[in-house]
């Protein structure tokens, strides 16, 4: 699970804190998000995510703070959001329940730190309270296809949610859900699973039966418990889906493989120390590589989640493009790889994925869609003669869909990062396990179904569309010896 909201920065925590993660640790709580409320308390929770692996922050002035947002405190947002474990932009918007802030000073701060989220592609972490026109309408002003984010801790109306699902935003929910006077019950129900997080809001929101007492990411899966009750499904579901969510909304999984190419400088300097004492013998003429690659091939598996674009939606009015995200759809396929250089290889890749869930949306009067792609990459490895190595990859891309049986083509660039671990077996060849994560973007436009509903009923059109492709993978290569 991940706990997707917690303020464990707080004084609440202050006592207990190693006691705290060990509690949410043994519960299954896999990663925490910190949410930033005020500029005083940035440098505690920049500490605490630079401490712990698997915890991370976002960056912000909470609308309550929103009279302290100013150039000095902009300037100092725009900093913390360099660090590789700030994985959004928030706690912000928009609270007309208390009285702490006028409204419009509410509306600058949170429209200024959108564009920030914007300039620096990262997601928004969204207060709302008795707000929801005034939220809704900044929303949709500044939204042009880059922003997404999470409503959370959500208490709005069933049609507010699906407003915010159709801007491009996730929905969180929090202990609220299972207090007795709740009236969300109808909320969760509708709101589709691929669009949910969790959160504990702690030390707030503590949900039933432990009302009244401090709230901690421990108690998150009293949450999960609840969404599966509602939903009449498995917690395992609930768990599994929302963990998937939070991990692309906040691209957790890129931001480890990151962190892990970096922590593993020193070991790979200290790899080729070694492997230059025992190959680079010196006046040789013949320098043998302890991981030489030439031909290799893997099955690769994955996760697809496909962004389309569609142009044009509403023909009267101007800049109606509009983004439709698929998430968690399974993808796989296979690779072969063919090293030109030590530090260069060609590798090939299909991927083929099937989205199932569109057929259910629709309620079975559309088939699935299929996407299906072809790339030619190039991976630049700088670390070639290390035990593990870690690249990039730069490379074209093909698409090819069939959205309700109409398949369409175009054309793209992808390019990613990721590591492998090399296992030599002397006489045999090389066994390398790959982790990647690779975004693929078209470049052409192509003519698409677009399907929505109207008035109960199924609607499909013809409109121009883009798409790109966020895939994590997983390879297991053979290299065979020469």
């Amino acid at each position: 699970m991940i706990d997707s909201h917690a303020h464990i920065d707080s004084e609440d925590f202050k006592e207990d804190f190693e006691l705290m993660l060990k509690r949410a640790e043994e519960a299954g709580v896999e990663n925490i998000i910190i949410p930033a409320i005020e500029p005083k308390r940035f440098e505690d929770v920049i500490e605490i995510v630079n401490k712990y692996p698997h915890i991370y922050c976002s960056m912000g002035i909470h609308p309550h703070n929103a009279i302290e947002y100013d150039d000095k405190s902009k300037s100092r947002i725009l900093e913390l959001l360099e660090n590789p474990k700030t994985v959004a932009v928030g706690e912000i918007g928009l609270d007309y329940y208390y009285d702490f802030t006028p409204k419009d000073v509410q509306k600058a701060a949170f429209r200024s730190q959108i564009q920030i989220a914007k300039d620096k592609n990262l997601p928004l972490i969204i207060h709302n309270r008795e707000a929801d026109d005034d939220l809704y309408e900044i929303l949709n002003d500044e939204q042009d296809g880059s922003l997404n984010g999470v409503l959370h801790c959500f208490s709005s109306s069933v049609e507010f949610m699906k407003k915010s699902i159709d801007l491009g935003f996730h929905i969180s929910f929090t202990g609220n859900i299972t207090f007795k006077k709740s009236n969300l019950n109808e909320v969760v129900e509708q709101t589709p699973l691929e669009k949910i997080l969790i959160e504990t809001d702690s030390p707030y929101m503590t949900p039933v039966p432990l009302r009244g007492k401090r709230n901690e990411p421990a108690l998150v899966k009293s949450v999960a418990e609840k969404i599966a009750e509602i939903k009449k499904i498995s917690i395992d579901e609930v768990i599994r889906m929302t963990t998937k969510n939070a991990k692309s909304l906040f691209k957790i999984a890129t931001i480890l493989l990151l962190l892990f190419a970096i922590s593993n400088e020193s070991y790979s300097q200290r790899s080729r120390t070694k492997v230059e004492e025992n190959y680079y013998q010196e006046d040789s003429t013949d320098l043998e590589h302890p991981y030489k690659k030439v031909i290799g091939i893997s099955p690769m598996i994955g996760t697809n989640t496909v962004v389309e674009t569609y142009y044009d939606i509403d023909p009267t009015k101007p800049n109606s493009d509009k983004d439709i995200s698929r998430e968690g759809i399974f993808a796989y396929g296979a690779s072969a790889s063919y090293f030109l250089f030590d530090f260069l290889n060609i590798e090939f890749n299909y991927m083929y994925s099937k989205d199932m869930k569109i057929v259910e949306t629709f309620k079975g009067t559309i088939d699935p869609n299929i996407y299906q792609i072809a790339e030619i990459t190039t991976h630049w490895i700088p670390n070639p003669y290390n035990v593990i190595n870690y690249f990039g990859t730069l490379g074209g891309t093909f698409f090819h869909t069939s959205i309700n049986k109409v398949p369409t083509t175009n054309f793209g660039i992808n390019f990613g990062v990721g590591f492998l671990i090399n296992f030599n077996f002397d006489q045999y060849g090389i066994l390398a396990l790959q982790a990647e994560w690779r975004l693929d973007y078209g470049l052409t436009k192509a003519k698409s179904p677009y399907i929505e509903i109207k008035d109960g009923q199924t609607v499909i059109t013809e409109k121009e569309r883009t798409v790109y492709y966020s895939i994590p993978r997983f390879g297991l290569f053979w290299y065979p010896k020469f």
